[in-house]
């Protein structure tokens, strides 16, 4: 079986962690110190589309190893708390690729 669509996943749900952290002091940096409004429009076009790579991923992953519905609301929640993805990926992710 082709881990090609899980090692992907992996990337993305960890490249969506990182842009999400860089995301939210650029946030607070624009609305406490009036910063500059183009960074977090940047970072936030370059995070939605990671995010959303993420959900089309989690269905084709989801999908091909036949989760069940819990399995869908971890990796969402994952990727709604800051540092979620990073633990998902550790906890979930990275053992379905081991075996």
């Amino acid at each position: 079986m082709s881990k090609g669509n899980l090692n992907t996943y992996r990337k993305i749900a960890l490249w969506e962690g990182v842009s999400y952290l860089i995301l939210i002091p650029l946030s607070v940096w624009k609305l406490m110190f009036s910063g500059p409004e183009w960074t977090v429009k940047v970072m936030g076009n370059i995070h939605g589309f990671l995010f959303i790579l993420y959900v089309i991923f989690m269905f084709l992953v989801g999908s091909k190893y036949k989760w069940g519905g819990m399995m869908y609301v971890i990796a969402i929640v994952a990727a709604i708390i800051p540092f979620g993805t990073f633990v998902y990926e550790k906890k979930f992710l990275k053992p379905l690729s081991d075996k």
